[in-house]
């Protein structure tokens, strides 16, 4: 499949090998924005139920996230926009310090397809500097606000000298994505389908004061987190997979919806070689063994489809 006709997707070929021992990787992500973006009603007056409900991401939520976290061992990705890392600098230093990966969810957490190609190079180039300043880290990966990139993002990353981009839905396994006459970057892609957010409250944008009600339950999430991960491992036995467990802080980081997230890292721990790394790592791993170029039929067989006409 090509993007925009300008990005070019590069499957992987021959037999997928795990480092010894794994099984199936297993990567825990969140989109840490907390009430950084628009929260506006429709005449620009500010929302605060909505702005104080996200809010509680950077005052609270983190926290409880990384105390279970750690509690269980588990390194996870931290997508991070540059203005909630400045607002929140401690979280951002507790992220890092504990061993987890900050990578980068913008600076405003503004639409990106939306933006001039100045304008999104500028939000980029901000994020980077901002968590840099904060944490000394500089960031290699970028997930867009409402996983949508514009037609220049891909391009845009690979220049500011990003490894990894977290936007796409489209397969169990990472693949490269080729821009020709710029570069590649890895493609780490997961499934709105076990996304805490779009689950709990789907669209946030609301005309009438506070934040949606939940439409669903947490049980009922940890459930089909639960079944995802199962038939994955499950398939796991017979053909490459990884889980891309997907969530943030302002709606898992809930007192009564951290029960579940710790509930289901012990169950998926209690499996016999999972590996919890980080999507830089995954990255490493990839781009070491996997970047190559491939023709479509053995790249296919080697997701663990029959040939191109099972997609």
């Amino acid at each position: 499949m090509n993007y925009w006709d300008s990005i070019e997707e590069r499957l992987p070929v021959g037999k997928i090998t795990w480092p010894e021992g794994v099984r199936m990787p297993i990567l825990v992500a969140f989109d840490y924005q907390a009430e950084v973006g628009d929260w506006t009603f429709p005449d620009g007056t500010p929302n605060y139920g909505q702005i104080t409900e996200a809010s509680y991401g950077g005052r609270v939520a983190i926290w409880r996230i990384l105390d279970v976290l750690h509690k269980h061992g588990v390194k996870a990705t931290f997508n991070t926009c540059g203005v909630t890392a400045e607002r929140y600098p401690q979280s951002a230093k507790a992220i890092v310090e504990g061993g987890h990966e900050i990578a980068g969810h913008t600076y405003t957490h503004r639409p990106q397809y939306q933006l001039s190609e100045a304008e999104e190079r500028e939000e980029i180039v901000r994020t980077v500097q901002a968590i840099e300043h904060i944490t000394g880290q500089r960031i290699v990966g970028w997930r867009c606000p409402i996983v949508q990139p514009g037609a220049n993002t891909i391009r845009l990353l690979i220049e500011e000298g990003f490894l990894w981009d977290g936007n796409f839905l489209n397969y169990d396994l990472p693949y490269m994505l080729d821009v020709p006459g710029t570069g590649s970057l890895l493609e780490i892609p997961y499934t709105f389908s076990t996304d805490d957010f779009p689950f709990i409250y789907g669209a946030v944008r609301q005309d009438f004061g506070g934040f949606p009600g939940p439409r669903n339950t947490m049980a009922d999430l940890f459930q089909i987190q639960k079944d995802e991960f199962d038939v994955l491992y499950q398939e796991s036995a017979t053909m490459p997979r990884m889980f891309v467990f997907q969530n943030h802080p302002l709606v898992m980081g809930r007192a009564h919806r951290i029960l579940y997230f710790d509930r289901l890292l012990e169950h998926m721990r209690s499996h016999e070689g999972v590996w919890f790394c980080t999507f830089r790592e995954m990255t490493e791993f990839w781009k070491q063994h996997y970047d190559t170029k491939s023709d479509p039929d053995q790249a296919i067989r080697a997701l663990g489809f029959r040939s191109t006409s099972s997609i």
